[in-house]
């Protein structure tokens, strides 16, 4: 089943085509599995429903892939950006120190500039020299900032990691260097940023308990999420002992989360169906707070 899903969000990637008319083919497709279901047809026949089914879920994940493709969208940023010189509002949802500068992800809601000012949506990479600033740049901030705005570079030789196209598929297609009047305009107060911030802290307490850089480096991409500090030696070392997976937050993770807390809630012995319901609410919550605070 999930074949025809993976190979329709694998069509995307390749024909890039506007979603509206696979949507109709879909909506096509889903009328005709409905009425054959409807008529019940022989078993000589049944051959249909797997066939068409097959063919939606084909569709299905195209759409699903087009929809996600952010960049398609007539409120984009990239759609109202002039090429020189724009006026940047957004809020900055990911923050990389690097050696000399940030690296921040913005989430652009709006674009001022000599043909239009209007709201927008779309992430922009964006680079900010630490002398630059005299504030530290948070995830959740409100920033402003005035500059043009460019498609990410290609790699300048052969056969080296494309970190445009790895931005891309994060939905991230431009990036901008050269900022000028950079202000931090109000601090985070939705929650996702009181995650960030909690996960900050526990962050700087795993550091502070972990004597070698590396242990920290594994412990904080196994338990937080937080691959940043995993060097490049760290990462070709998992890779080649196969083991690269443990490096990331996966479901191995959710499942014994579940099962801790299911097992403390279990302690409370009750049969009634209110105290069972309160139970998976209360597992779901914590899972949703692990991934909130995992990123």
């Amino acid at each position: 089943m999930l074949i025809p899903l993976i190979l329709g969000i694998l069509m995307y990637e390749w024909l890039q085509l506007r979603h509206y008319l696979v949507l109709s083919v879909f909506l096509s497709l889903s009328i005709v599995y409905i009425i054959l279901v409807i008529r019940r047809l022989g078993v000589k026949k049944k051959i249909w429903y797997g066939t068409l089914l097959q063919m939606m879920l084909l569709t299905f994940g195209y759409n699903l892939a087009s929809y996600q493709d952010d960049i398609q969208d007539v409120t984009h940023f990239s759609k109202q950006a002039n090429a020189d010189f724009n006026t940047i509002l957004g809020s900055v949802i990911d923050v990389k120190e690097r050696l000399y500068r940030y690296e921040l992800v913005v989430d652009v809601e709006r674009v001022e500039n000599d043909l239009d000012n209007s709201r927008t949506n779309g992430l922009l990479n964006a680079y900010v020299n630490y002398d630059d600033l005299d504030i530290e740049v948070k995830v959740g901030q409100k920033v402003f900032f005035q500059s043009e705005i460019n498609n990410h570079p290609l790699p300048k030789n052969p056969f080296v990691f494309d970190y445009g196209k790895f931005l891309s598929r994060k939905r991230i297609y431009h990036s901008t260097s050269n900022l000028r009047n950079f202000e931090v305009l109000s601090h985070p107060t939705d929650i996702r940023f009181w995650f960030h911030n909690q996960r900050e802290k526990l962050l700087q307490n795993l550091h502070q308990k972990m004597q070698s850089d590396d242990n920290y480096a594994i412990a904080a991409s196994i338990l937080l999420g937080y691959r940043n500090d995993v060097g490049r030696d760290l990462k070709r070392s998992f890779a080649e002992t196969g083991s690269m997976h443990v490096l990331a937050v996966s479901g191995l993770h959710v499942g014994i989360i579940w099962w801790i807390v299911g097992m403390v809630l279990g302690l409370f012995r009750s049969s009634s169906g209110s105290a069972k319901f309160l139970r998976v609410a209360t597992q779901l919550l914590v899972i949703w707070g692990f991934a909130f605070l995992t990123g």
